[in-house]
Order: C-alpha cells, then sequence, then structure tokens
C-alpha cells in the first residue's frame, strides 16, 4: 500500500527514515506505515507520560501534567466563587449591604484567584525550562 509523498497522513511523513528503502525496497521513501507502526509513532509522539515513566528519574512528567492540574484548579476556583456568588445572593435577604459585599467579594476573589493560579503554573513551567536550557548550554559546552 504504497502512497504518495504529498499524502495528507503525518505519520507517512514520520515514517520516512534512510533505512527504509532497505526495509521497504519496493515502496521507496514514500511508504504508509503498517499499523504496528503506527501506533508506535502515536504512543511515541502524543502520550503524556507512560507509566513507567513513574520509576524512572530520566523524564519530568510535571510539564506534562500541570496542565491538567491548572484546569482542576481553575474548576476547582469557579465552583467556589459560584457558590459565594449564591451566598452573597442569599445573604442579601437578610441584609442587602452585606450580602453586596459578599458577591463582590466572591466575584473579585474568582479573579485574583485564576490569575495567581496561572502565574503559580506559569512559575513551575519555567523552572522546568531553565533546567532544560541549562542542559542545553551543558551539552554545548561539552562538545567543545
Amino acid at each position: 500500500m504504497a502512497s504518495l509523498c504529498g499524502n495528507l497522513n503525518p505519520f507517512a511523513r514520520m515514517a520516512r527514515t534512510p533505512a527504509s528503502p532497505d526495509r521497504y525496497p519496493d515502496q521507496g521513501l514514500c511508504r504508509q506505515p503498517d499499523l504496528g507502526e503506527t501506533l508506535r509513532l502515536i504512543r511515541w509522539g502524543k502520550t503524556m507520560f507512560d507509566f513507567q515513566d513513574l520509576f524512572q528519574w530520566d523524564r519530568f512528567i510535571t510539564p506534562t501534567i500541570i496542565k491538567t492540574f491548572y484546569w482542576l484548579v481553575i474548576a476547582l476556583i469557579c465552583l467556589l466563587g459560584i457558590s459565594g456568588i449564591f451566598s452573597g445572593l442569599a445573604a442579601m435577604a437578610i441584609s442587602p449591604f452585606a450580602g453586596f459585599l459578599v458577591l463582590l467579594y466572591s466575584i473579585a476573589s474568582m479573579i485574583v484567584g485564576i490569575v495567581f493560579s496561572r502565574i503559580a503554573a506559569e512559575f513551575i513551567l519555567i523552572v522546568f525550562r531553565i533546567n532544560e536550557h541549562l542542559g542545553a548550554i551543558r551539552d554545548q559546552d561539552g562538545m567543545r
């Protein structure tokens, strides 16, 4: 099942290797990968982290899961903010001024919480990026 070089399948471009003509002499450089190779390419390029990464220290998992934790924190902040808004509306029945203050406080807390959670997530990612850049500098220095 040979394919043209200009096809839209991203895995066909990823499957091009210098060893491909030797492995698949009848299909040339622009071949369609088989199912096993496609699954290997998907697994290699698309998974966030593998279960084995939890027990090995050659790859950090925090940069891959920080976005998930960020969205969980955002959801928690929004739920707490909505709860505070409803509490403020309920408190308006007893004391309109105090209920209005609780309502404003809840909205402001939601906004501040979202901004600070983004800042905290970016700070964590910056620490890991610094580590990557320092490793690249170390590798360049070792090559000289």
